[in-house]
């Protein structure tokens, strides 16, 4: 068959198809509504052929809809129409708001204050956010405070816990023995944090060191408070930063026994004082304090025990051996 018969074969279906008007057209899913928003004379306006610049959207809570053809400003809808589309609630909605919440607290205080005067006791009262009561919380204890009634012994045993991580408190109803919280807790109580806690914490903390962002965290953190960190430092071998800096410039500002001006480490030249005054290893009474070391030399007499002996016969050995390669 030619191009040419093919072509006019073409042409005699579609004749026969009718006219194109009469054709059923395939459904166009690239058509879409023209948007509608509110403009600044407050009706509606088409949005084709509207300059962007001379239209103020709307805001959610002004669409009209089929059962709101005035839009839903100021009411529970509304508050919720900005919540769905992720945006900032407006004023009057935030008012439509508070007035339902008002009046939600005010119901249900009314409705605990029947019970309370009815003989039961306020932590066993259901909310809906606790539905099975507040026995034994913090909430059942300020309930009970709030009543003005004494509290029963499980929400007095709980806030009276030997442990700060047991004690409950808004955020934790029932204890924050386990977390982060319980061993700040322990802290802030200045007591030796339980085990669950201490293990706890070092999860958190080793997890937010393990990441890049924590790691320049405390690095950022170091430098912007040396001098306190340093001062910290020093005072726990008896020294104030006045006779550190005096005996560093006693030592021209180098190490005592290498005469490095590079501290090392972490910029600041260690202390080294005698073991055999103070053998604990970060703490010195001050009078035994020798001198200040590089990190290499501190950590150096540090393994050899501070034993001369040891010191003189790793310099012997060290000798030696440069000579019989020398050779």
């Amino acid at each position: 068959m030619s191009l040419t018969t093919t072509a006019g074969l073409s042409r005699r279906l579609h004749a026969a198809s009718g006219p194109r008007s009469s054709r059923p057209s395939a459904p166009r899913h690239d058509t879409k509504r023209p948007p509608r928003r509110l403009s600044p004379s407050g009706g509606l306006t088409d949005w084709v052929g509207v300059d962007v610049e001379d239209v103020t959207p709307a805001l959610a809570c002004a669409t009209p809809s089929k059962k709101c053809p005035a839009g839903r400003t100021g009411t529970i809808a509304g508050v919720n129409v900005h919540r769905s589309r992720r945006e900032p609630v407006c004023s009057a909605c935030l008012a439509a708001a508070a007035v339902r919440a008002s009046a939600t607290y005010r119901a249900n205080m009314a409705r605990r204050t029947e019970l309370v005067d009815a003989g039961a006791p306020a932590c066993t009262i259901r909310s809906q956010k606790l539905p099975g009561g507040s026995t034994g919380t913090y909430f059942g204890y300020r309930a009970h405070i709030v009543a003005q009634q004494r509290p029963c012994e499980a929400c007095a045993t709980v806030m009276t816990a030997p442990l700060a991580c047991a004690r409950p408190s808004r955020r934790y109803p029932t204890g924050r023995t386990g977390t982060d919280a319980g061993y700040q807790a322990h802290v802030r109580e200045r007591q030796p944090s339980c085990e669950p806690c201490h293990s706890s914490h070092l999860d958190t903390t080793n997890a937010s060191r393990a990441t890049p962002e924590g790691r320049a965290r405390r690095q950022a953190s170091y430098l912007a408070n040396w001098d306190s960190y340093a001062e910290a430092n020093i005072r726990r071998y008896g020294l104030t930063m006045e006779k550190y800096r005096a005996l560093l410039a006693a030592q021209g500002g180098v190490c005592a026994i290498c005469g490095s001006a590079d501290a090392g480490g972490r910029g600041r030249f260690s202390v080294d004082h005698d073991h055999r005054c103070c053998p604990e290893r970060l703490r010195s009474c001050g009078k035994c304090v020798r001198g200040l070391l590089c990190s290499p030399c501190n950590t150096g007499i540090g393994l050899l025990r501070d034993d001369p002996e040891r010191l003189i016969a790793a310099a012997a050995y060290l000798t030696a051996s440069r000579l019989t390669v020398a050779v």
